[in-house]
Parts: C-alpha cells; sequence; structure tokens
C-alpha cells in the first residue's frame, strides 16, 4: 500500500512520522483504493505474504529442522509465524486435493456389467418394500438412485434392498436410529459429490486439532530432551507444513512423462527422509537412537490417524 502524504494520524490526529502512530498504533495503509489491491493486502496481512514466507519457506525446505531451533532461540521476527505458515500452505494444499479429487460415475455399459459382476438383481417389490423405511424425500432419492446410470450407487441400494427384503419379517422393525442411518445413507448414495465435499471441509479441522495429539506423542518419545511442549508442537507445525507443500506438489506435477512422474513418486520417501534429519537436527540425538523413535513415531501417529480418519468420515455421515 502507498503511504499516505499527510503528517497526521487520521485515528486519532497526533502528528505522524513514521509507518505506525505513536499515539494509537494505527498504520499508514490506505484502503481507499481500487479493488484488487485491497484485497491483495487484506491476504497479505492474513498470512503475512512477504520476505519473511519466502525467507521461511527456503529454510523450511533445505534445511530440516532449522526453522524450529531458530524458533527455540528466539530468533522468530525474520520468519513467518509458524501458525499463519501452517494455515496458508494447507488451505493451498486442501484446495489443490479438492481439485484433484472427484467421483467419476460409470458409464451405462460399465453399470450393467458391473450389477452382473456383484451377482445383484433389480426386483422392484424389494424396493418399494424398502422404500417404506423412508421419509416422502428420501423415496424420491431412492426413484433417483434406481433411474440413474450410476453402477456403484445402483449396485449398493439394490443389493440393501434386496438383503432387507430376505430378512426375517420380524426383523424389519428398526428403531428411529436405524431410520435415520439408513436416510443418511440413500443421502450419501444420491448426493456423493456432496458428501465428498463435506469430508473435505472437515478433514483440515481434523487434522489441525491432531496437531497438539502430535506434540504429546514428541513430548512422550523424547521426555528428558528439556524442551517444552509448546517446542514440541512448534516442531510439529513444521513438519506438518512441509508433509502439505511436498504432496501439494506431488498432485500438480504432470502425468504422463516419465522424469516428472518418477520425481513425483519419490517425494513421500524424501519426506520420510526429511523428517527423520529434522528429528536428528532438532533434538541432537545419535542416528541409531533417532532411528528408533523415528519408527516408534511413524508407527503410533499411524495408530492414531487411522482413527481420526474413520471418526472425520462418521462425523461427516452423520452431519450429512
Amino acid at each position: 500500500m502507498a503511504e499516505q502524504t499527510f503528517d497526521h494520524c487520521p485515528n486519532c490526529g497526533n502528528e505522524r512520522n513514521a509507518r505506525f502512530c505513536p499515539n494509537c498504533g494505527q498504520n499508514d495503509r490506505n484502503y481507499l483504493r481500487s479493488l484488487f489491491p485491497v484485497l491483495w493486502e487484506i491476504v497479505r496481512e492474513a498470512f503475512e505474504i512477504d520476505g519473511r514466507l519466502f525467507k521461511s519457506l527456503r529454510l523450511l525446505l533445505t534445511r530440516p529442522g532449522e526453522l524450529s531451533v531458530e524458533f527455540s532461540e528466539n530468533r522468530r521476527a525474520q520468519y513467518m509465524s509458524p501458525i499463519r505458515m501452517y494455515l496458508f500452505v494447507s488451505i493451498l494444499f486442501f484446495f489443490t486435493l479438492s481439485l484433484h479429487t472427484e467421483i467419476a460415475p460409470m458409464d451405462h455399459s460399465e453399470a450393467i456389467g458391473a450389477e452382473a459382476h456383484a451377482g445383484v438383481v433389480l426386483d422392484d417389490d424389494n424396493i418399494e418394500l424398502f422404500k417404506t423405511l423412508l421419509s416422502v424425500e428420501n423415496r424420491e432419492k431412492v426413484d433417483r438412485i434406481v433411474a440413474s446410470e450410476d453402477g456403484f450407487a445402483r449396485i449398493m441400494l439394490i443389493a440393501t434392498a434386496n438383503e432387507f427384503a430376505d430378512a426375517p419379517e420380524e426383523s424389519r422393525n428398526i428403531d428411529e436410529m436405524d431410520r435415520f442411518l439408513v436416510g443418511q445413507f440413500i443421502e450419501v448414495l444420491d448426493s456423493p459429490e456432496a458428501a465428498l465435499d463435506k469430508l473435505m471441509d472437515n478433514l483440515p479441522i481434523a487434522l489441525f486439532l491432531l496437531l497438539p495429539v502430535y506434540a504429546v506423542l514428541l513430548q512422550f518419545f523424547y521426555l528428558g530432551s528439556g524442551r517444552f511442549y509448546v517446542e514440541h508442537l512448534i516442531f510439529g507445525v513444521y513438519l506438518h507444513t512441509l508433509s502439505f507443500l511436498l504432496f501439494t506438489l506431488q498432485m500438480v506435477l504432470p502425468d504422463g512423462i516419465t522424469a516428472i512422474s518418477t520425481v513425483s513418486s519419490f517425494l513421500p520417501l524424501v519426506f520420510l527422509v526429511y523428517y527423520f534429519l529434522a528429528l536428528k537436527r532438532y533434538y541432537g540425538q545419535s542416528g541409531v537412537v533417532t532411528t528408533l523413535k523415528f519408527v516408534g513415531l511413524l508407527i503410533s501417529y499411524s495408530i492414531m490417524l487411522i482413527p481420526c480418519l474413520l471418526l472425520v468420515m462418521a462425523a461427516t455421515f452423520w452431519l450429512l
């Protein structure tokens, strides 16, 4: 933003000869400009997009663990805030992921072949019996699914309806909770793209909430290291930021070019090597000890991550 030409603060009227008013602290930015410069300034302020971002990214990418060392040494002013950098990169990652995640419907011939292979046969009577479980709105969705060419949704619906019809009559009396779950199931089959979009909306929140738990793991594995919990947390923030960067790069690299495909396939290995080097640099332990803790952290985090993802999927299903 261009500096204002007057010498007094518009907010308090005090004389000002620097970027910030010494009396009230208001800066010299002027938002009475055309739209795009103002929008850029808002984004720049929100994420501190200036020289600090590029300096932070350069250090993050080229020297594993060094940004965490700088934070612990209280040298922070020259770098972007770790939380802001995490948010900026994670938004970029999940936006890219949303562009690369889609549900490709089967064509009509594939749908017929899939139904035959799965051994499901459409029975109108079974469908009508199954619809007695549902609200009027969900009955209409069932009709849409049956009439659609989405092979997977049709197979799932027909198989479920046939199983319900084949069940003993006394077991067909289901409670309100079961009716709700069946309704959610129909919602997913009818609008899989909407369900996927909601899942993509919930994943960033879940992974962000997982960061403090990962920091607890680090604190457990590095008891006696002399580092505070917040230091473990910042290490985790930087590590997750790096993983988002690498996997964003993996998604945007074009397919079909052998050299690029080879580079892309090695990026997960690059992350693992980076992870090991970052642990060794930041915590300063021997290669053998770091290797043991590295493997332990990978296993522990995987055990923690899988139920977390399942919980996100369940919550998304519940809240559709």
